[in-house]
């Protein structure tokens, strides 16, 4: 294999479409480096109307096909306020993403666990929240302090969450 660098790259406007949902990315750019050892992506920065990525990742050319990274992210418009930190680990057999961040008042940590290529790729997925006052979002809503934890899992071809607020709000 050949080694390839690309200092950076850039795209100023992508439109996509999946089925009936579509959007625009308004700024793509990152830097590229492979080859025999394995693929990173640098300075990697995503510009869309509800927010920015930026952050960088890498994985190995050879199975497992490990991976790490770390990607930031910053709301805007409705996200405004709202900015997250997640670590990429593990491999393409099992990749695990860290993360933790904040919007308005509200504080929030989560964990997933993926398998990138199976048919069914969650394999759990967490998520701890506190702080979170519904009149940061929407004026029209009451103020509030709720603490809520979801915790999801394949189950039965399908995915089951649970949803807490203090107490149990089911299943």
């Amino acid at each position: 294999p050949y080694e390839v660098r690309i200092e950076r790259l850039g795209v100023g406007q992508l439109d996509w479409r999946v089925g009936t949902s579509r959007g625009e990315i308004r700024g793509l750019a990152f830097g590229y480096s492979g080859g025999a050892a394995g693929h990173r992506i640098s300075d990697l920065t995503l510009v869309a109307a509800i927010g920015a990525i930026t952050g960088h990742a890498t994985i190995g050319a050879d199975a497992p096909f490990p991976v790490a990274g770390h990607l930031d992210a910053k709301g805007d418009r409705e996200l405004a306020g709202a900015e997250a930190g997640i670590e990429l680990g593990g491999s393409l057999a099992a990749l695990t993403l860290d993360g933790g961040g904040s919007a308005h008042s509200g504080r929030f940590t989560g964990r997933a666990s993926l398998a990138p290529l199976a048919a069914a790729p969650l394999r759990e997925a967490a998520l701890d929240a506190s702080g979170i006052d519904l009149a940061a979002w929407n004026p029209t809503l009451p103020a509030t302090d709720l603490r809520v934890t979801v915790r999801a899992h394949p189950a039965d071809g399908a995915v089951a969450v649970r949803l807490r607020n203090g107490r149990d709000l089911g299943a």
